[in-house]
C-alpha cells in the first residue's frame, strides 16, 4: 500500500522579549535601573540628614560654648587627678592666667593658698566619690598673690562608659559679699560697745560726784593742813578731767 504523506505544520519562531521602544534596555535592566536611582536618593537624603544633624550639634555646641565664656561665674573642669583640663575666661580673670599656661597643670598646687588646699582637695575626693553635689568654700590664688574667696559647688563627670572622667566646679566670687558682711559685723560691734560705754560714762559719771562730795568734805576738814589740802586740791582736778573724758566718750558712742 501506498502510504499518504502527512501534510507538515508551519514552526512558528517564538515571541521575543517585550522591549520599551523609547530605550535600548530590556525590563530588567530598567527595574535595576530605578532601584539605583532610588538607593542613591536614600544615600544623598541621609548623607543631608547627617549634614543637617551636625550642623544643629555644632551651633548647640557654640551655643553652650557662648554662655559658658559669658556666664559670671567660675566654669572649672579637672581630671580625676586634679589637673586642669579647661575653664572659662572668668576664671582667667581671677586668677590672672590663661588656659594655655595652666592647662595639665595641678590646680591645688597652682591656684589654691597652701593654708586652704587640704580644705579643696577634700571637696574634690568627696565629689569624685559621690554622685551627688558637693560645697565647700576656699580662697582662691591670683597670680600677684592677690585672694579672692570663693564659693565652689563640685560636680562628678562620668565618661560615656560611666567611668570617672574629673570633677566640674562651679564657683562664684562672694569676695565683696565677704567684706560687706564685715563692716555690717565691725558695725554692730561698734554699736554693741557704744551701748557699753554710754552706760559705763553715766554709771561713772554718778560715782565722780560722789566722790567729789567726799572730797569737797576732806577739803573743809583740812583746812589747816597746807600740804593735805594740796593733795586734796590735786585729786579733785584729776577727777574734774576724767568726769570730762567720760563726758567725751559718752557723746562720741551716741552720734
Amino acid at each position: 500500500a501506498i502510504l499518504r504523506q502527512q501534510p507538515t505544520m508551519p514552526i512558528q519562531p517564538l515571541p521575543a522579549p517585550a522591549t520599551d521602544e523609547r530605550s535600548p534596555l530590556s525590563g530588567v535592566d530598567t527595574a535595576w535601573l530605578r532601584m539605583d536611582n532610588e538607593t542613591n536618593l536614600m544615600v544623598v537624603n541621609g548623607a543631608y540628614q547627617a549634614e543637617q544633624a551636625s550642623e544643629v550639634l555644632r551651633r548647640e555646641r557654640d551655643f553652650a560654648e557662648n554662655l559658658i565664656e559669658a556666664a559670671g561665674a567660675i566654669v572649672l573642669l579637672l581630671d580625676a587627678e586634679g589637673r586642669v583640663l579647661r575653664f572659662n575666661h572668668f576664671l582667667e580673670l581671677l586668677c590672672g592666667l590663661p588656659l594655655a599656661a595652666l592647662q595639665g597643670e595641678p590646680w591645688f598646687e597652682r591656684c589654691v593658698p597652701p593654708e586652704e588646699r587640704a580644705i579643696a582637695r577634700d571637696a574634690f575626693d568627696h565629689a569624685m566619690s559621690s554622685d551627688k553635689p558637693c560645697r565647700s568654700t576656699h580662697a582662691l590664688l591670683h597670680v600677684n598673690g592677690h585672694r579672692r574667696e570663693v564659693e565652689w559647688t563640685n560636680r562628678l563627670l562620668l565618661d560615656f562608659d560611666g567611668r570617672p572622667l574629673g570633677v566640674l566646679a562651679v564657683g562664684h566670687d562672694i569676695t565683696e559679699l565677704k567684706r560687706a558682711q564685715a563692716k555690717v559685723l565691725q558695725g554692730e560691734r561698734l554699736a554693741a560697745i557704744g551701748e557699753m560705754v554710754t552706760g559705763l560714762a553715766h554709771e561713772s559719771r554718778n560715782a565722780l560726784q560722789r566722790s567729789q562730795a567726799c572730797l569737797e568734805l576732806l577739803a573743809l576738814e583740812v583746812e589747816e593742813k597746807p600740804e593735805a589740802l594740796d593733795l586734796v586740791n590735786r585729786v579733785l582736778k584729776a577727777q574734774q578731767h576724767l568726769h570730762r573724758l567720760y563726758e567725751d566718750v559718752r557723746g562720741y558712742a551716741a552720734q
